[in-house]
């Protein structure tokens, strides 16, 4: 190895030669940082000190543009393998020589720099020889360069490798680190030497590769020539590091010290670019291809997109927090966990990171190596937080928190729907995963905004749909999807301006729920609601005050409803179908015991032929029945020979509106009905139905009517000389005509 040269006149000097260590003159952090520099940043470095570099006279090429055949060398203690190849340039043969054996490329520039001035030599200091003995290796002083190591590739690799055995051999070569040496100033020994403690394996290396320190004189000459005891070598190596690259001392202490040296975290870390700081609760210290952190967690890195995105976050004062895990591959990206939560990264993706219950959560299902995806950045947060990620297919899903509900799942199916309806500001925040319907055929989430509770409803044939409160809970009481099936439309509000309705499809059977302010939600299906729809919705038969729900009898169903003061029930029978009765006429027929009373109605209620009433005909098995109302009279109910006989009398032409329901006489089972006529119509079935006109219904009333002397009629009354006379059990009534 080479005394050393002067460092050629103009030079930038940023060298301080007052700082130079004699015991450490560069650590082994940058020393031995394999793969520091890639052949692109090589050739970039070489391109630019050589800027100005022009071929010798005899064609000899600036180290920037110089190529060269290697030869292939097996992995050895030392070097891993190297695969030579036909016209490699020198940036490539650095690079692959520092990768292979584990030191610097840059330490590599400055050796040639150093030992042959060939970094930035020009014309006519480009030789031959200076290429043959490219690094000095071989080459004695006093003596001529064995012939045995010409040439730019086994001069850069021979030398690689010699540093590597004194790095892993320290005791078997002249000066030994950790150990105080005696290191000449100069080839002569009447320039002496002095006791120097070598600190570092680096430093034993340089000395052992060229044996001198510089004197006092070398070191006061700047980057000239001091006296003629002084040495240049080291002091030349440690100038054109530190004019190029900066500060040699850099250097990994303590607990990075350690973790440094291990399991090949040197070559993945490449060399310090600053020493370690200290932090709140802990240090970091930064690399070239990463960052080490030291906290109560231990020890770890951040490297590559993750390192560049945890630092863009804050690093440890960001919400992540120290780093509590080593990086891990998963996929075609990375994961690492912090204090917080974790952080990731993959190409093409930006960073993410997860944080408190959402990071539990995604951890939890997997992760990105589970079903829920990549992370697409960090989560939005207000009043919650909402983390977005995305499939390998493209789809889309959420993970949403708050304090109050917890982290839970929004699927694809779902979240589109859910965030064009405003997301944690509409429907609020999901009280659990996006989970399958009972039956099976869709799915299903549950949202809170403040106390109301809503559902989002998905089936591939109705897409998402929204409704909530009461409606739910009338969706739920009427079996789900399984009794009611899927809504069709968002619950949405009422002309009326009042109340709400969601339509609901159960494979092809129409349902609704319809919520009123005073009368609830209640659920009407089928032909219920058809009816209730072609009847003007809520401005015909109103709101529903009940579900849809079987009749007393067993048989049929039944529904009722309120529009203001007024009341009105749907009734269905299979023989009869659907038909509609209302207002007083519904409390007639609730009077006479509705479906086990009069029975079902025949007919809507309709209007009466004098159109000054209405009325409705009911049957209950083979009785049939009559409600009729006016408004002088109201309503009132008669039914089966009662009913007959009022028809057959001329009904509303003669006998007029009944004034009160068909009731019992106390007699048996005769009943009697009085109408607006003032005639009465007994019905008895053990006897006669018969009508018992005005002048004599008065004088029969008169006399205690069933219950009196007379008792019930036999037969029908007859007319003769002005007299009306009529029979009955106990005697008989004659009254004069009016």
């Amino acid at each position: 190895m080479l005394l050393g040269i002067a460092v050629p006149a103009g030079t930038a000097q940023a060298a301080d030669n007052s700082q130079f260590q004699t015991g450490s003159i560069i650590s082994d952090e940058l020393f031995f940082s394999g793969g520091d520099l890639d052949e692109q940043e090589v050739q970039s470095f070489l391109s630019e000190k050589g800027s100005r570099c022009v071929p010798s006279s005899s064609g000899i090429a600036c180290l920037k543009d110089y190529r060269t055949t290697t030869n292939s060398r097996a992995a050895d203690s030392r070097c891993d393998a190297y695969t030579g190849a036909a016209n490699e340039s020198a940036a490539r043969v650095i690079a692959k020589v520092s990768k292979a054996c584990g030191v610097s490329a840059r330490v590599l520039l400055v050796l040639l720099q150093k030992e042959q001035g060939l970094v930035t030599a020009s014309g006519s200091s480009l030789t031959s020889g200076r290429y043959q003995a490219a690094t000095g290796y071989g080459c004695p002083d006093g003596a001529p360069c064995s012939s045995l190591y010409y040439g730019f590739f086994n001069q850069v690799y021979m030398a690689a490798s010699r540093f590597k055995e004194y790095s892993q051999n320290p005791t078997r070569f002249r000066h030994q680190p950790g150990a105080w040496n005696s290191v000449l100033f100069h080839p002569s020994a009447v320039c002496g030497s002095s006791k120097v403690f070598i600190a570092n394996r680096a430093t034993a290396g340089l000395y052992n590769y060229t044996p001198y320190q510089p004197n006092a004189a070398s070191l006061a000459a700047g980057a000239g020539t001091g006296n003629s005891c002084s040495s240049y070598g080291n002091r030349n190596f440690w100038r054109y590091f530190t004019d190029w690259f900066g500060d040699t001392q850099l250097i990994a202490r303590g607990a990075v010290n350690g973790y440094f040296w291990s399991g090949g975290n040197a070559a993945r870390l490449g060399p310090p670019l600053f020493n370690e700081s200290p932090l709140a609760n802990g240090s970091q210290q930064k690399f070239k291809n990463g960052t080490v952190y030291t906290s109560n967690l231990g020890v770890f890195s951040t490297t590559g997109a993750i390192r560049s995105g945890y630092e863009a976050a804050g690093a440890t004062t960001g919400a992540l927090g120290f780093p509590a895990g080593e990086q891990v591959s998963v996929g075609a990206g990375q994961q690492q966990k912090f204090q917080n939560g974790h952080g990731f990264a993959a190409s093409g993706r930006p960073f993410a990171a997860t944080l408190g219950a959402i990071d539990q959560k995604y951890m939890g299902q997997g992760g990105p190596a589970g079903t829920l995806g990549w992370p697409t950045g960090f989560a939005r947060c207000d009043v919650g937080c909402v983390l977005d990620l995305k499939k390998d297919s493209g789809q889309m899903v959420s993970i949403v928190w708050s304090g109050a509900t917890g982290a839970h799942v929004v699927a694809s199916s779902i979240r589109a729907g859910w965030l064009a309806r405003g997301g944690t500001a509409g429907p609020g925040f999901p009280l659990a995963d996006e989970a399958a319907t009972r039956d099976g055929g869709g799915s299903i989430v549950e949202f809170r905004q403040g106390s109301r509770i809503g559902t989002a409803l998905w089936s591939p044939a109705t897409s998402t749909k929204f409704f909530g409160g009461p409606v739910r809970e009338a969706w739920y009481r009427s079996g789900d999807v399984v009794g009611l099936g899927y809504a069709t439309a968002d619950e949405s509000a009422l002309n009326d301006g009042l109340g709400s309705w969601t339509p609901f499809d159960l494979r092809g059977r129409k349902g609704a729920v319809v919520w009123g302010p005073e009368t609830g939600a209640h659920v009407m299906i089928g032909g219920f609601l058809s009816r209730w729809e072609s009847d003007s919705g809520v401005h015909g038969l109103g709101y529903p005050t009940s579900d849809e729900s079987r009749a007393a009898d067993g048989v049929g169903s039944i529904l009722t409803f309120r529009r203001g003061a007024r009341e009105a029930v749907l009734l269905w029978h299979p023989n009869t179908g659907v038909n509609a009765i209302g207002g007083a006429v519904k409390n007639a027929w609730s009077r006479s015991g509705g479906v086990l009373g009069l029975g079902y109605p025949l007919a809507d209620e309709a209007q009466t032929p004098d159109k000054s009433g209405s009325f409705a005909e009911f049957r209950r098995g083979s009785l049939e029945g009559m409600i009729l109302w006016s408004s002088k009279t109201g309503a009132a109910y008669l039914s089966g020979p009662a009913l007959d006989l009022w028809k057959r009398s001329g009904g509303l032409a003669t006998l007029g509106y009944p004034l009160a329901d068909e009731r019992l006489t106390g007699l048996g089972r005769s009943t009697e009905t009085r109408f607006a006529s003032g005639d009465s119509i007994v019905a008895n079935p053990d006897g006669a139905t018969v009508v018992v006109p005005r002048a004599v219904a008065s004088a029969w009333a008169s006399a205690g009517g069933a219950l009196g002397r007379y008792g019930l009629p036999l037969g029908a009354s007859r007319t003769n000389a002005g007299v009306v006379t009529q029979d009955f059990t106990g005697g008989t009534i004659s009254v004069p005509l009016a």
